[in-house]
């Protein structure tokens, strides 16, 4: 289990939330706490989509990627890619020849994700579906899937049919990374739902992370 110090806290950042400005008055993304309201808005619209309360950190986006040969991969979907933080990763590791795309549902995260990556695709849809897209990309299947996706905070149901159909989107040999943050009874739960469908699991640790994650690595033998 690989495991990292832990980094110092960022300093707190505060929103009036009854004053969140409209999505249309937003300007450029250089202008950082332009994103942090839509951020924060998204939050409080919808905490069990959004699972977090700040974006990731690069450290923890660098796990995510590590050791993940997206140089030479054909296909690589991420899941839930929030504000793009670890999708910077993704795509700095990804071949010229790589096709690569986002599913995400949260219309204020696209909206940032867009400004971030005008050059990537980001569609508005369930992960479930990935099948779908990756066929209207004339791919059979996927070398990766990497998710951000708070599989702790969603219906059952629905976690283990984004499971099964993420496994049978990825090509034999392929990979589905994912993260949860540590708490002892969250963790234990997602590897059980995680071992419903995949036989091999890793675990490393991200200390500097807040708060600190655990990411898995699931195989498809």
């Amino acid at each position: 289990m690989e495991l990292f110090a832990m980094a110092k806290p960022k300093k707190k950042i505060s929103f009036n939330l009854d004053k969140l400005p409209k999505l249309d008055k937003l300007s450029k993304l250089d202008n950082f706490p332009k994103d942090q309201i839509l951020f924060v808005k998204s939050l409080v619209e919808s905490p069990g989509e959004i699972g977090q309360v700040t974006p990731s950190s690069r450290f923890l986006a660098g796990g995510m990627v590590a050791n993940l040969d997206l140089s030479s991969a054909r296909a690589v979907v991420e899941f839930g890619p929030g504000t793009g933080a670890i999708t910077k990763a993704i795509v700095k590791k990804c071949g010229t020849e790589t096709t690569f795309f986002a599913l995400e549902t949260n219309a204020n995260m696209i909206t940032i994700w867009q400004r971030r990556f005008p050059n990537h695709k980001i569609i508005r849809d369930s992960a479930e579906n990935i099948s779908q897209h990756l066929s209207q990309h004339n791919l059979k299947e996927a070398d990766y899937i990497i998710s951000s996706l708070p599989f702790a905070l969603l219906p059952p149901d629905l976690g283990e049919r984004i499971l099964s159909n993420a496994y049978e989107a990825l090509r034999p040999g392929g990979v589905f990374v994912t993260y949860q943050y540590v708490h002892a009874r969250v963790i234990n739960s997602v590897m059980r739902l995680l071992k419903k469908t995949f036989t091999e699991v890793d675990t490393s640790v991200v200390f500097r992370n807040l708060p600190p994650a655990f990411i898995f690595r699931c195989y498809k033998h």
